[in-house]
């Protein structure tokens, strides 16, 4: 038997329900209301107006290494991550979040902890630095845990390490360590699109 199309006047109109693979609606596009967790999955990209700002990777690193800070010289910390930046043109966001212990020496000096970003062997960022109380005080001891952040272009693709140093510049007068009493420091890399 043949098939006659049927078409004009004779088309066949109407709403092909859900339950059979239809959209359960008439409309030119899909209503919003049929939109869900199951269906967006085939969406590969974000319409141009909403390209901004984009996260392209994460990195992160734990180190519980315990290191006394008996030299007044840079220390590398196991805090070090291999990065390699998607982007020439994007952003790296460095946080190190930092553990430490210090005190301050005889008489009156103070204790001094620092610490700085080192990105592919050259530092980036300022040094940072907390100071203990003299020690005539009551405040000549402190716990560290504190982040730090810097934010810097990537400007190339090449693969770098970023670490975290520390030192303790006045090892004459105060006594310093990294991860004091089974502690705990991190590092987190952002990069992101502008």
């Amino acid at each position: 038997m043949a098939i006659t199309r049927l078409g004009g006047a004779n088309a066949i109109t109407g709403v092909i329900p859900t339950s059979v693979g239809g959209t359960g609606s008439t409309a030119a596009t899909l209503p919003a209301s049929l939109i869900n967790n199951t269906s967006i999955g085939n969406v590969t990209a974000l319409p141009a107006a909403i390209a901004t700002g984009k996260v392209l990777q994460v990195a992160n690193d734990l180190d519980s290494q315990n290191i006394v800070l008996s030299t007044s010289s840079w220390i590398d910390t196991n805090l070090s991550i291999s990065f390699t930046p998607v982007s020439a043109s994007s952003k790296l966001l460095m946080l190190a979040t930092i553990q430490g212990y210090c005190n301050g020496g005889s008489t009156n000096y103070y204790g001094e902890f620092q610490a700085k970003f080192v990105s592919g062997g050259s530092d980036v960022g300022e040094t940072y630095a907390r100071l203990t109380g003299a020690a005539s005080s009551n405040q000549a001891v402190t716990s560290i845990h504190e982040a730090y952040s810097y934010q810097m272009d990537s400007s190339s693709t090449s693969a770098r390490t970023i670490k975290v140093q520390v030192k303790n510049p006045q090892t004459n007068q105060s006594y310093c360590t990294y991860n004091q009493y089974g502690g705990y420091s991190s590092l987190s890399i952002w990069e992101y699109a502008t």
